[in-house]
């Protein structure tokens, strides 16, 4: 696995969200102011989220649940913050993953396999598109509404109809979707 930066390797770690303290440890040479204002400037920078003394999410990884699920090549299930990063997690890591989610339409399960190269076969009939957010919301996590409501977000979908903003993932089938955001099979 390539090498990432420490809390990205915590929440892969543990699959919940991390102390600040276990970091201050992990980073034992920076010294713990440091490592608080460091971490104060990613909160301010949202990449990552910070509450109650804790990492809760680094951008693409959330240590609480969100609809989006992947499944490292040892088994272990981590929440991801959105589609778009999903599909990201096998290239960043060099492994093959699994991503499920459901459909926000029809609420089925979608489930597929992606490696380094790209999405498998058994991720015919699915888009992403990603949804217009306002420009106030600090948040594009919706997994943390005490923070955000945004109504913009990076799902899954394949269903018909008009959606903005609509992008491509590399061999993933291309329709537009309806509704306000979310995840769909083509047999929804």
């Amino acid at each position: 696995m390539p090498a990432v930066p420490p809390i990205w390797r915590a929440l892969l770690a543990s699959g919940t969200p991390i102390r600040i303290g276990s970091l201050e440890c992990q980073t034992a040479g920076l010294g713990s102011t440091a490592v608080r204002e460091g971490l104060a400037r990613l909160d301010a920078e949202d990449l990552i989220l910070l509450e109650d003394g804790l990492v809760r999410l680094a951008y693409p990884f959330s240590g609480d649940q969100t609809p989006f699920t992947i499944v490292l090549a040892d088994g272990r299930a981590r929440f991801v913050c959105c589609a778009v990063d999903a599909l990201g997690i096998a290239p960043m890591l060099g492994q093959p993953i699994t991503i499920r989610s459901h459909c926000h339409h029809c609420k089925g399960p979608i489930q597929f396999a992606v490696d380094p190269e790209g999405p498998g076969p058994g991720a015919a009939g699915v888009m992403v598109w990603i949804g217009r957010r306002d420009p106030d919301e600090r948040r594009a996590c919706t997994g943390h509404e005490r923070r955000s409501t945004s109504s913009g977000r990076k799902s899954i979908c394949a269903r018909g109809g008009r959606r903005s903003r609509a992008r491509r993932a590399p061999a993933l089938r291309s329709r537009r979707p309806s509704g306000s955001g979310g995840a769909s099979s083509a047999a929804c």
